[in-house]
């Protein structure tokens, strides 16, 4: 009888231990959320040139810049960042991956805004992450090229 006691403690125990680790793998996933970004260019609708990255670029990169939709004020600017080298060069910017969806105000230069739209999605992997879904500039779907988002101006 004790050694059947003994028996049901010993595998009581592991399933414990085994439990234990699983909660610790699944908390460590949760610990850190890494963030989603939107690698993009901005082209000429009508010549597919980059306008800030081509030889003769139209604008400045310090040009470009977004507000979120809440900043009614417009006092938090977000600056996307460059990334590359030369003719290879193109702008990163960190999305809120904390909602399903979310808008952000493009500025460029003196222009109009711009609407940019975008939608996240959770990865399937065993610790997910969270990364772009689709993107929109003022409601229209964007493509990509090479996995960069192509904004038409």
């Amino acid at each position: 009888m004790k050694k059947n006691q003994l028996t049901i403690a010993v595998i009581f125990l592991l399933l414990m231990v085994s439990a234990c680790s699983k909660d610790n793998e699944t908390s460590a996933c949760l610990t850190y959320i890494p963030p989603a970004y939107a690698d993009f260019n901005v082209v000429s609708s009508q010549t597919d040139e980059d306008l800030f990255f081509s030889n003769t670029p139209t604008y400045k990169i310090k040009e470009l810049y977004f507000f979120k939709i809440k900043d009614k004020l417009r006092k938090d600017t977000v600056r996307p960042d460059v990334v590359g080298a030369g003719a290879a060069r193109y702008f990163k910017i960190e999305l809120n991956n904390l909602v399903p969806s979310d808008t952000l105000v493009l500025k460029i230069a003196n222009n109009p805004d711009d609407s940019f739209i975008y939608t996240i999605k959770k990865t399937d992997e065993e610790c997910p992450n969270y990364i772009l879904d689709k993107a929109f500039l003022n409601n229209k779907e964007l493509a990509t090229d090479n996995g960069k988002l192509i904004l038409k101006k």
